[in-house]
């Protein structure tokens, strides 16, 4: 909190992105290196016998043999960033407030009670875009997770 506060990062929307990314990274890592440790060499010595540089491997090789890990890295990222309450709380008051921490403000007791009809509306909104996202992209979630899982 006090680092935010000397670099001006309070209440902002790039301060808590950068949090958020800080606390996804060790997933993200570790399912990026999982998958590029199972990508078969060959694959790669044959594009480099083909002529291939570094940059023409990794975007015509490594990046679409991991496709489905990075997808669902991006995916449960989003989710988790979704999903955060506590840094929300703790580092934003008013210009940047996601929605999860918005939405405890209806069920505070101040205010004459809570308001259970506009708290629902609020609830099933915020469920939404990580809902919609988890069911397109379910397929690739259960494939990267399960890769590297069994080796053989």
């Amino acid at each position: 909190y006090l680092i935010y506060q000397q670099i001006h990062l309070l209440d902002t929307r790039t301060g808590l992105a950068l949090i958020l990314c800080i606390v996804n990274l060790p997933l993200v890592l570790v399912l990026l290196v999982n998958a590029l440790n199972d990508l078969p060499i060959a694959v790669e010595e044959a594009a480099r016998m083909d002529g291939a540089d570094t940059l023409a491997l990794l975007l015509t090789v490594v990046l679409p043999l991991a496709a489905p890990v990075v997808a669902s890295a991006l995916i449960l990222s989003f989710i988790y960033a979704w999903n955060e309450f506590l840094f929300g709380l703790m580092l934003t008051t008013e210009r940047a407030v996601p929605i999860t921490v918005g939405a405890s403000f209806f069920f505070s007791s101040s205010g004459g009670g809570i308001r259970w009809g506009v708290a629902s509306a609020v609830m099933v909104v915020s469920v939404l875009p990580p809902l919609l996202i988890s069911l397109v992209a379910y397929r690739f979630i259960g494939r990267a997770l399960t890769a590297g899982a069994v080796k053989g």
